[in-house]
């Protein structure tokens, strides 16, 4: 790797960083982040910046705002010290999800999320499985959606290759209907779709009917992520109803920790997911799995 690369991450997902230094080789740079007394966000980069080309790790996770803040202040820092270019890797993007005004008076989030962060000095964003397509139309400077479907892809081959036939893959909604055919067809498996509705007040999910077979089938399916987990619970309770046998949902991001358990208590078989966001308790339930997506990281944007 070239010697003017250098990573700078904020709090949100340090154990990531660190992976995808080591992965990499580009050094992880020294900087300090801590609060003002009144709680405001306080950044010092401890390193030379100057016509580097700057990474800057941070996933937009809980606390939100917070690593939103740090982000922002991170660039701006480093921005000041002129380096070659600057860019932020955010593996799971917050406010994606609310790509349209779904009622009137609320606000686009994904919008002033990118132009806030867009107007920090940031030269380009590489995020990875943003949750819409809409939200990648919204920025102004470079962006790149990688997807960790390629690292499920290769565990699932390994786990499951002799079995093949009796696995399916399925799509929990239309708007997935794009993601589940490369998944499906990246497997090499039949592919299955549910029709499903969602109370746009409450948020329930209603299972209306399935377009496919399940019966005696093993299923899977791969979303980009999961926040309360009542969709996964829900479309777990309709296959076991339908005759399906078993059940693994491959999931890039979780962004609610509780979630976890909600999900070892549902009749899901086994949950994969990424460390694209850290919980230092992801390891201790059953049902979950968690995949290191830094090598994958550090492949696609250390070339």
């Amino acid at each position: 790797m070239s010697d003017n690369q250098i990573i700078l991450t904020g709090n949100s997902n340090i154990s990531l960083a660190k992976k995808i230094s080591k992965s990499s080789g580009v050094k992880l740079a020294d900087i300090t982040i801590s609060k003002f007394p009144c709680s405001e966000t306080r950044i010092h980069i401890r390193e030379d910046l100057h016509k580097n080309d700057v990474y800057i790790l941070q996933s937009i996770s809980d606390p939100t705002n917070d690593h939103l803040m740090e982000l922002a202040l991170i660039a701006d820092a480093a921005k000041r010290m002129r380096p070659h270019r600057i860019t932020a890797v955010v593996p799971w993007f917050a406010y994606s999800p609310q790509d349209k005004i779904f009622r009137k008076g609320e606000p686009l989030s994904s919008q002033v999320a990118v132009e806030f962060l867009e107007n920090c000095g940031i030269d380009r964003f590489i995020v990875v499985d943003i949750h819409s397509k809409l939200v990648l139309e919204k920025f102004t400077k470079n962006v790149v959606n990688l997807s960790a479907m390629e690292v499920f892809v290769d565990y699932i081959k390994e786990q499951v290759y002799d079995d093949d036939e009796n696995w399916i893959v399925a799509s929990l909604d239309k708007g997935g209907t794009s993601a589940a055919i490369k998944f499906a067809q990246a497997l090499k498996l039949n592919l299955v779709g549910f029709d499903k509705s969602r109370n746009k007040e409450t948020g329930k999910v209603t299972f209306h009917k399935l377009e496919g077979e399940v019966k005696d089938k093993n299923v899977v399916i791969f979303d980009d992520y999961v926040s309360t987990g009542g969709t996964l619970v829900k479309s777990a309770e309709y296959l076991k109803r339908t005759g399906a046998k078993k059940y693994w949902c491959c999931v890039t991001h979780v962004i609610v920790e509780k979630t976890l358990k909600k999900l070892e208590n549902s009749k899901i078989d086994k949950f994969l997911t990424t460390n694209s966001i850290d919980f230092n308790n992801k390891q201790k339930y059953q049902k979950t799995t968690v995949l290191n997506i830094s090598d994958y990281i550090s492949k696609k944007i250390f070339k």
